[in-house]
Formats: structure tokens, sequence, C-alpha cells
């Protein structure tokens, strides 16, 4: 979270031509790295390794399954990686091969011997910020969106409750396995709508009339467009000469654009659309 606030210091300041407040950012943005690399990352063999939950303690090595969170917001937000993408690919996977579980991924591992049984309760946003980050990391489709499938699912199909989401759910001695454990109607299904912008692969700079897509999906598909008071949906439809015929239709608000590009496939123009209307190319 620290480093994405100072990334979107940066941008901010750019906007605004304040060197003085970019160079304070950038500065510390760099100083953070390096502390992280110093300090919270850690190799538990050769080939694997992970993010440390905290330093100190009695020397135990816990992992905290949603420790990248401020990179999903950065994704979001239009910010970029963060930090090293193979490095964060690399605890992601170590979140599955330490702290997986048939209900979700488990909040803390390897704080042993376990003195807190809080420690095995699911965190609900874990798994949801799991498979957005995989899909920004160009993991394809399916694999990306396992994690995020099996904590809906666990809702949706097992305890066929839907719209009463949950912070946190029982495991292994703590509580009853999979069951809702604390903070109902909780406000962590909001981590799902990261989801639709690591699909679509959104990225808006309005200050600049830029909007582009690189979806996860083959042609055909369609799907949608969130920009702040805003929406709509992008559509491709594959033709017999191997290109796609790419749609963006505006549903609500209005919208100026210098450059829309779907899979690079720029839109020959500039666009100005209000509700109900569209436009649509050939790339």
């Amino acid at each position: 979270m620290h480093l994405a606030a100072l990334r979107a210091c940066m941008e901010l300041t750019s906007i605004m031509n304040d060197t003085t407040t970019y160079y304070a950012c950038y500065e510390s943005y760099f100083i953070a790295i390096k502390q992280i690399n110093q300090l919270l990352w850690y190799n538990d063999s050769i080939d694997t390794g992970y993010f440390l939950a905290y330093t100190g303690g009695q020397g135990e090595k816990a992992i905290f399954t949603d420790a990248l969170y401020g990179q999903v917001l950065a994704f979001t937000y239009g910010l970029g990686p963060l930090y090293s993408i193979s490095i964060m690919k690399k605890h992601l996977e170590s979140e599955v091969r330490l702290a997986d579980t048939p209900y979700g991924l488990r909040m803390l591992t390897e704080r042993e011997p376990l003195t807190n049984p809080q420690d095995n309760s699911i965190w609900m946003s874990a798994s949801q910020d799991w498979s957005v980050l995989n899909l920004w990391f160009n993991i394809d489709l399916d694999s990306a969106l396992i994690q995020s499938k099996k904590g809906l699912n666990h809702v949706r199909q097992i305890l066929n409750d839907q719209w009463n989401t949950h912070g946190l759910y029982a495991s292994d001695g703590y509580g009853i396995g999979g069951k809702p454990w604390v903070t109902s109607h909780y406000g962590f299904h909001m981590v799902l709508w990261h989801l639709p912008f690591a699909i679509t692969g959104q990225y808006t700079d309005l200050t600049k009339g830029i909007l582009l897509f690189s979806p996860k999906l083959q042609s055909p598909f369609l799907l949608p467009v969130l920009i702040p008071n805003t929406f709509g949906s992008i559509s491709a439809t594959p033709l017999l000469n191997g290109q796609s015929s790419y749609t963006f239709t505006l549903a609500i608000g209005n919208l100026s654009l210098n450059i829309l590009a779907i899979n690079n496939v720029k839109y020959p123009g500039s666009i100005h659309l209000t509700a109900g209307q569209s436009v649509q190319w050939i790339g």
C-alpha cells in the first residue's frame, strides 16, 4: 500500500508539474523498495520465496495471503507494477503452496508453533486478489481464476448465501471448516470489482483522452467498461480473414477520447459519444 501511494503521488505530481514533490516521492519509493528487499523478502528454498507478514517476533517466517493488495489497487488505477513481477509471482505461488484450503486461502501461515488459532481463518479477499494479480501477470484465464472461483462458489453453491459475504471463514480447527465466522454482510464482495478491470485489461487516462484494453479473452467477447460516471461495453467478433470487428458502446454518461484501442488495434480517429452511441472498427 505504501508503494502504491508513492506511485500515485508520482503520477499526480507529474500532471501538476510539481517536480519538488515528485522527486520526494521518487526517492521515498526506492528507499521503500530497498527496505522490502532487505527486511521482507524471504527465500525458503532455491526456487521459492515470499514476502514476510512482519519482521521480528521469535524468528518465525509467516506469510500473509493478501500482502500484495496494494498492487491490486495499482493495476486497477493504471499505475502499473510496483515491484518485480517475477518476485510477486513467486509470492502468489507460495500463497497456494503454503496456505491453500478447500474454502480459500488461509490468512496467516508459518507462524509455528501456532499460538493464535485465528491464523487459520480464511481471508475472503485473498482469493479474489490472487486471481486479479495473476490475470494482470498474463497467466491464462482459467488458471488465474481458480482461487476466485473456489472462494465464490463456496459461498454460492455450498453455503447458498451469496448476499451475506463474510470477512473471515472458519478453517482447520478454528470453528467449523468453511462456515462463516466474522463480519457478516461484509464489504469484501467489493474486491470482486477489481476482476472486470483485470479481465478487460482496462487502462484509462482521461487527462490525455486515452482508453486502452487488453482483454484476457479471445474473440468473440462482450465485456464491461467501468469509468467514474460512465458505463459501457467492448465487444469483439471474429472475421473470416482472421481479424476482429471491435465495438465500443456507451450506455451511461458522455465520453471524449483521443485514443481508443483494443488489443493494440486503434480506432481511426478521436471519438465523442453520448449514452446510446457506439463506434466500430476492424483490425
